[in-house]
């Protein structure tokens, strides 16, 4: 095994370096399906979140308790109580397998309570690493599709 020794360099160059490496790989393809990297701690965090939430407990083979019950709760009628079962399972899912986030805000919001809403239901979720906020996490259902931004 071997390594290279660099001189004169400066901070410029190593986030230079840096920048072109990434340190996960995205939930959603990009461009041209091809697979993007993630290059932020935060970005990553989030990709993870919403892989997270989107696997259904029971998916994964080897770690059956990893995931959500979220997608076996949103297709259901729209009451208080759907609502307090999809922040617990938010909650447990994310204290249970990524301690390091903290969920900051989950907003629920359904056609029937807001006309201007054109999904059936609508979850932005409010994230953070320790003071550092993260990018909210959008899930809507519109008919039998679940969408993340």
């Amino acid at each position: 095994m071997g390594f290279t020794v660099l001189n004169n360099i400066n901070n410029e160059s190593i986030q230079n370096s840096l920048q072109s490496r990434g340190i996960g790989i995205k939930f959603i393809l990009g461009e041209q399906n091809v697979i993007r990297s993630t290059f932020t701690n935060s970005e990553q965090s989030r990709v993870n979140l919403i892989n997270l939430l989107m696997t259904t407990k029971g998916e994964r083979l080897y770690h059956p308790s990893f995931g959500s019950d979220l997608l076996r709760l949103i297709f259901n009628p729209v009451s208080d109580i759907l609502k307090q079962s999809i922040n617990n399972t938010i909650n447990n899912s994310v204290s249970n397998w990524l301690p390091y986030i903290t969920i900051e805000n989950i907003d629920i919001k359904s056609a029937n309570e807001d006309p201007s809403i054109q999904y059936d239901i609508f979850i932005k979720i409010e994230w953070a690493i320790g003071q550092f906020s993260g990018e909210p996490i959008v899930i809507f259902t519109n008919n039998e599709n679940v969408v993340t931004e």
